[in-house]
């Protein structure tokens, strides 16, 4: 089971969703392709979660009960299994305001959501655990969310306008051009989307670009990768294929083949 709840209004600049996830599929491993989101997992079982070496499957780290996934740029091998779980999905350039740190600390890491939120997200964890009910389980988590909220820390616009500017058209944007009619130094805008967002503006627009492409496969029409590739902004097929293959570490038709229910999930057998 999965349920998607959106926030209340006061948290729809920085949080997207809410996922309320509980299921123990027939794999080991997902796959998970980068989104472009920052994600705060509050794990509501006993079960560890694991993050496993890309090439072999061998375990590099271990988290139980809350942790923090950055933004990732390349597709990161975790175990499937769990007992019941509330994510946090972050806005782009949403997460600074509820973590307090620059979000590009936490690019390509999972961490123990403790050292950077202190003792306050156990706690929320507990009073979860106490309540059964998954509705209150997520106005638990809502007023959490804003009790970190401050004006201090509130996204820059001209950040958010990237952002929003980016995922609109990700193929045809010209990060340059975007800079430039912003009025901000290059190095001084990278330096401010990297804290709000966690990677450059060029590494953003990549993946958004990427999913546009996931989005295209799974919406289950008759496949034309030729004209796929280029209207989604790729030099060529060599080109898109390279790009398929660094984010999802597939070539698109065994995407296909091996893709999953959720587009940036790929069921792993830990035998294969």
């Amino acid at each position: 089971m999965v349920l998607f709840h959106q926030p209340v209004v006061l948290l729809r600049t920085y949080v997207q969703f809410i996922v309320y996830s509980e299921y123990k599929p027939p794999h080991e491993i997902d796959r998970l392709i980068p989104d472009g989101t920052v994600n705060l997992i509050i794990e509501l079982g006993e079960l560890p979660q694991y993050i496993y070496d890309n090439d072999d499957l061998s375990e590099k780290s271990k988290h139980t009960g809350v942790w923090l996934s950055g933004i990732q740029t390349e597709y990161l091998s975790i175990s499937s299994a769990n007992r019941g779980m509330i994510v946090i999905q972050f806005h782009p350039s949403g997460a600074h305001p509820i973590l307090h740190i620059p979000v590009k600390e936490l690019s390509n890491l999972v961490v123990d959501a403790g050292l950077i939120l202190g003792d306050s997200i156990y706690e929320l964890r507990d009073r979860m655990l106490e309540e059964p009910s998954i509705g209150k389980r997520i106005d638990l988590a809502e007023n959490w969310l804003l009790g970190r909220v401050t004006e201090q820390s509130i996204p820059e616009s001209v950040v958010q306008y990237a952002v929003e500017q980016t995922l609109q058209n990700p193929s045809e944007i010209n990060i340059e051009l975007l800079i430039k009619k912003i009025g901000y130094s290059h190095r001084h805008f990278v330096q401010l989307f990297k804290r709000f967002v966690g990677i450059s503006p060029k590494q953003y627009q990549r993946i958004v670009r990427f999913n546009k492409v996931l989005e295209s496969i799974n919406r289950g029409e008759c496949i034309n990768w030729a004209k796929l590739s280029l209207e989604c902004g790729y030099y060529d097929q060599a080109h898109f294929v390279k790009e398929f293959k660094s984010f999802s570490g597939l070539n698109p038709k065994e995407y296909l083949i091996e893709k999953g229910e959720y587009s940036n999930y790929v069921p792993i057998d830990s035998q294969s």
